[in-house]
C-alpha cells in the first residue's frame, strides 16, 4: 500500500474501548471502500491523545469514506486527518 493516512484525536481517556470500536468501524469502512485498512493505533499515558494509522492505496478516497464515521464520534469530531506520503 502506498500513502500513510494519520488521524490524530483528544481522546480524554485511558478505557481504550471506544477507540476499539472506532478502529473497527474504520477498518470496515476502508474494507468496503477498497482504499486502505488499519495500521495501528498510539495512545499518550494519560489517555488524553490518540493517534490512528491506515495504510491507503487511495488516499483521497479513504479519508472521503473515514470522514463520516469521524464525525459520528464525539472523542473524533474534530480530529486532524494528515497524509504521509
Amino acid at each position: 500500500m502506498g500513502d500513510q493516512v494519520v488521524i490524530v484525536m483528544d481522546y480524554g481517556s485511558r478505557d481504550l474501548t471506544r477507540l476499539y470500536q472506532l478502529e473497527d468501524e474504520l477498518g470496515v469502512i476502508a474494507k468496503q471502500a477498497s482504499s486502505g485498512e488499519l495500521d495501528g493505533h498510539e495512545v499518550t499515558i494519560d489517555g488524553r491523545k490518540a493517534t490512528i494509522y491506515m495504510k491507503s492505496v487511495d488516499a483521497d478516497r479513504l479519508i472521503a469514506a473515514i470522514r463520516p464515521v469521524l464525525k459520528s464520534h464525539d472523542f473524533s469530531r474534530d480530529a486532524h486527518i494528515s497524509l504521509d506520503r
